[in-house]
């Protein structure tokens, strides 16, 4: 019992150490260009510090704003933190937005980029 018991709590420190999973999104794939662009960075954890990659190809109307949330399902705490922001491409085309180095406990997370 004592095994099981050790093993359990094992098994759920290597899940919450490895399950970070950093995402890039925007509200849609397909813009105008004259169209404002959300973009969201995330990490399903809550983090040290962000590196936010150059934005260079953009205009930032707003942002960064911050978001996080907690939840508690069946006894599994999640964490979330999010930073959105509002953009402007400078010029047309496809653009790449590449995404943060999320820092956690002097790891770093990354994850991939999204072309819009």
């Amino acid at each position: 019992m004592k095994n099981l018991i050790l093993t359990t709590i094992f098994l759920v420190l290597i899940a919450y150490s490895f399950g970070q999973e950093a995402k890039v999104t925007t509200d849609k794939e397909e813009y105008k260009f004259d169209e404002i662009i959300e973009l969201t960075f995330e990490l399903n954890a809550k983090f040290d510090s962000i590196d936010i990659p150059d934005l260079q190809d953009f205009k930032i109307i707003s942002g960064p704003n911050k978001s996080s949330s907690v939840s508690i399902q069946n006894g599994v705490t999640t964490e979330s933190e999010t930073r959105t922001f509002r953009l402007r491409p400078i010029e047309s085309g496809r653009l790449k937005i590449n995404s943060p180095i999320f820092y956690k406990d002097g790891k770093e997370i990354q994850g991939k980029s999204i072309q819009i």
